[in-house]
């Protein structure tokens, strides 16, 4: 942590970088633990980036489904569209700079 922001009753922690990928980030204060992870590929959130997060990003393309931002704009261009989907395509295979996160699941957080 390089840095908490305090505002009110509103406490914003400043990272000294990314959060690792395919693990848990937990902060305690207090009595209350607080845990962010994230899995890339793993659209839905089922803790398993699998085949059925592509079928998923498209449900959320053509509004079968709904979701939020940190699920469909896989690519980060500030936008969900088409080319998330080959994003997503590109992290479960491992295709170019990406590792392959095919089948990798996270455990449950560790706050729960």
């Amino acid at each position: 942590i390089d840095d908490v922001v305090i505002v009110g009753s509103t406490a914003t922690l400043v990272l000294d970088g990314p959060m690792p990928a395919g693990a848990w980030t937990c902060f305690a204060y207090g009595d209350t633990d607080t845990c962010i992870g994230w899995l890339p590929a793993d659209v839905n959130g089922g803790r398993t980036a699998a085949p059925s997060d592509i079928l998923r990003i498209i449900d959320c393309l053509n509004a079968v489904a709904t979701c939020d931002d940190w699920q469909c704009d896989v690519d980060v261009s500030g936008v969900c569209g088409p080319p998330d989907i080959l994003r997503v395509i590109d992290l479960l295979n491992g295709a170019g700079e990406y590792d392959s996160w095919l089948n990798v699941s996270i455990d449950a957080c560790p706050s729960e």
